[in-house]
């Protein structure tokens, strides 16, 4: 059961206020910094083709120096700038939530990983795109198990909230049974009864 509350916040994403607020509800009160702490662009070894692309860089909290979470407020996005953004934060920070948007709008949440493929370490990024005009279940459903109330070290942290938030088996058995249950049962429930109606 998603809370209500977590509905009303992320619809009412607009400003870095309102992303520290959604993270102080879902209990990272205590590891928050102070919301006007933005970063020098330069400090992170990003590629310098990249720069001029990003707007604001606001470290949001860091969890035991493990995990770590940044806002990047950008021009434009595209799958290779968040590629690029991922790859140089996770290479300094191991661990790290990344909230990308362009607008306040639309946020690209994002959990960037190294996987083993082939004996080759190969980047992967885990990305829900959540636009507050239009919020779907699974967006609700995700950003919840973010919330680490429950939680005591960063590693349970890690594999029980960031983790399964950007398992997407998870996320995609989930979505298919909304999905499921709006359009096949509902729906065709409804088509069947006007098809059938005397």
């Amino acid at each position: 059961m998603i809370p209500i509350a977590i509905e009303e916040k992320v619809k009412n994403l607009k400003d870095i206020d309102s992303i520290y607020g959604i993270f102080e509800f879902l209990g990272y009160k205590e590891h928050l910094f102070d919301k006007s702490y933005k970063r020098n662009k330069t400090d992170f070894n990003l590629p310098k083709d990249i720069l001029p692309n990003i707007e604001n860089v606001y470290s949001v909290f860091n969890i035991e120096k493990h995990l770590f979470c940044f806002v990047i407020e950008t021009k434009n996005i595209s799958r290779p700038f968040l590629k690029a953004v991922s790859k140089s934060l996770l290479d300094n920070y191991i661990r790290a939530l990344l909230i990308f948007t362009n607008d306040w709008q639309t946020y690209y949440f994002t959990l960037p990983q190294y996987e083993k493929h082939e004996g080759k370490r190969k980047l992967k990024l885990s990305t829900l795109v959540v636009d507050t005009k239009q919020i779907y279940r699974t967006d609700l459903e995700v950003i919840s198990t973010l919330n680490i109330t429950q939680e005591k070290t960063y590693r349970d942290i890690w594999r029980n909230c960031w983790q399964q938030a950007f398992n997407k088996e998870r996320v995609n058995d989930e979505f298919f049974k909304d999905f499921e249950k709006v359009f096949f049962v509902d729906g065709w429930q409804n088509i069947l009864l006007k098809t059938f109606e005397p």
